[in-house]
């Protein structure tokens, strides 16, 4: 498992995913806003100790075999750890990650503006952000890239047709529309760029 670092990117979105919803349903309302600032000081605190053992621990083990050795499992793709990445697959994987982000930000924009004024009702495509990259780079990938393929044709001409007649209502089914076709594209633009990742000593 430390051969493979990609898996933290699926750690430290869970990571922000559970702090997403947690803050809104669990810690701002028990939590005044002084006791929030005591908290936030000895996590910073708590961090920049971790960061410390882990530097310490690298440096430690700076002798030993290097932890940036790809593994079989991790050296998937085409590219060979010696190789390094040319301008176009570097400018694919800038692509692959702007589109999701703007979806984002698109959709919650629409949805938080032009259907429904909801407090908080941008969680909801933030969350679903974060669980495609979560999805994109687990270990073990639930949805596969061949399902989203065969989902998205028909969401977006759900997306289509409720964007032709400038559709607001029924609410509830104008934002699930507009929620599944961002969360399709989001995994599969993260699983196009998990895909080809490059071999760790690259990253």
């Amino acid at each position: 498992p430390g051969r493979d670092p990609y898996l933290l990117y699926a750690a430290s979105n869970a990571g922000s995913l559970v702090a997403l919803l947690a803050y809104p349903t669990l810690l701002e309302p028990w939590l005044g806003v002084d006791a929030q600032l005591d908290a936030w000081a000895v996590g910073y605190v708590v961090l920049v100790g971790l960061a410390i053992g882990c530097a310490r621990s690298v440096f430690a083990a700076r002798g030993a075999a290097d932890p940036a050795e790809p593994s079989s499992r991790v050296t998937r793709g085409p590219m060979e750890p010696s190789e390094a990445p040319k301008r176009a697959r570097v400018l694919r994987w800038v692509a692959l990650a702007f589109a999701p982000s703007a979806l984002m930000l698109g959709v919650t924009r629409f949805l938080g503006t032009d259907v429904a004024v909801v407090p908080l009702l941008w969680i909801l495509p933030l969350a679903l952000y974060l669980v495609s990259f979560i999805l994109a780079f687990a270990r073990t990938r639930p949805m596969g890239r061949a399902a989203c393929a065969r989902v998205l044709p028909l969401a977006a001409v759900a997306w289509a047709l409720a964007w032709a007649i400038g559709a607001t209502d029924p609410v509830l089914l104008v934002i699930a529309i507009h929620l599944l076709v961002f969360t399709v594209c989001a995994v599969l633009c993260h699983g196009e760029l998990a895909r080809s990742r490059p071999a760790p000593s690259r990253l």
